[in-house]
């Protein structure tokens, strides 16, 4: 998604093309979950470099025809959405993601190696 990114502004990073996935629920019953984009540490340690924190990647996320979402920063928890999916049915998303324009000398030489997971909220919590 990023290779030798440069700390660009909202409005660049939103001309980034978007990775697409779908979220398919194939039950009989409406399911709320969450979107989360983890750093796929066993991966980034194969580099021999330093894992890119969370705070310096913005980040937009469009479910179906819907409208993109404020940029946001990536927060510690990597969740980038929470929404309900109906019963045998399925949604696709547009991801995008940049890093952000403030970043620092501290997110230089640093790596990212990004994996989407999709987890279920439990109702009860």
């Amino acid at each position: 998604l990023l290779k030798d990114a440069v700390p660009v502004s909202d409005s660049k990073g939103l001309k980034n093309d978007p990775y697409t996935f779908k979220v398919v629920n194939n039950s009989n019953s409406k399911i709320t979950y969450r979107i989360i984009f983890k750093n796929n540490k066993e991966k980034v340690s194969n580099t021999g470099r330093e894992v890119l924190p969370n705070k310096y990647l913005r980040y937009t996320i469009k479910e179906n025809n819907n409208n993109y979402i404020e940029p946001l920063n990536l927060t510690d928890n990597g969740i980038i959405y929470e929404t309900t999916i109906d019963a045998n049915s399925s949604s696709t998303f547009e991801f995008k993601m940049w890093l952000d324009y403030n970043s620092d000398n501290q997110a230089m030489d640093k790596v990212f190696v990004g994996k989407i997971e999709i987890e279920e909220i439990d109702q009860h919590e």
